[in-house]
């Protein structure tokens, strides 16, 4: 009896598991052609406050933290402290959100000991879930199979069911682009310009609320933006 019992509950198991969707392409970076990168010789990098242009007073930071952790994973950087870059950017009299020039870049840069700067622009940055209608359709069908002894039937009927819930409706967005100029030139040595967005209904592919849809998408699109500097 224990050891029946033992396999209905291993394939019901093996069954969860085998019904679980993949994330969909938009929120997993499964890779992209690579863009040149005109960076040799450049190893101290200081990752500037970047330019919000939306409405989100989060957006800055977050971005700004997805990206930094991405770039550290690379290998290839070593980034210049917080402490310093805003000493430097102080005596060049430019605020955190200020525009930066391949001039001031360069004075910028030189004064942090950088081999180039990455500045950016962030164009989308949005997560808002709204309620929708979510009609529930299942036909009649054979369930699990039942333990031995049991008088019922040798499986569980499953009768058919029709139903509509109210569920909320996810949706993601985040966009920005970036450019690494060079300390010593001032040229522009490497873009890359980065645009995600998906919706889903709750409960779908394991993500139980908006917040955690925005962090999957928001990750997918740091590791785009850094691709061409992965070995």
């Amino acid at each position: 009896m224990k050891r029946t019992f033992g396999i209905i509950c291993a394939l019901v198991l093996l069954e969860g598991c085998m019904m679980q969707p993949q994330l969909p392409d938009a929120l997993v970076f499964k890779g992209c052609a690579k863009q040149p990168v005109k960076a040799a010789g450049i190893r101290r990098l200081a990752v500037m406050e970047f330019q919000n242009h939306t409405e989100s007073k989060e957006a800055p930071g977050r971005v700004l933290g997805l990206l930094t952790s991405e770039l550290m994973k690379t290998g290839r950087f070593e980034l210049v402290e917080r402490s310093q870059i805003d000493r430097a950017l102080r005596e060049v009299a430019l605020g955190q959100a200020g525009a930066l020039d391949e001039k001031t870049a360069k004075e910028a840069g030189r004064l942090m000991g950088a081999d180039a700067v990455l500045a950016g622009e962030i164009t989308g940055f949005q997560h808002e879930s709204t309620p929708m209608e979510y009609r529930y359709e299942r036909e009649r069908g054979q369930g699990i199979p039942l333990p031995p002894g049991d008088r019922t039937s040798n499986f569980l009927n499953v009768p058919a069911e029709k139903r509509t819930y109210t569920v909320e409706k996810y949706n993601a967005s985040i966009g920005f682009s970036l450019r690494m100029i060079s300390v010593a030139t001032g040229e522009v040595v490497w873009s890359r310009s980065v645009t995600r967005s998906f919706g889903m209904r709750e409960g779908e592919y394991e993500i139980r609320n908006v917040y955690a849809l925005f962090d999957k998408l928001a990750e997918a699109a740091a590791q785009e933006a850094v691709h061409d500097f992965m070995p």
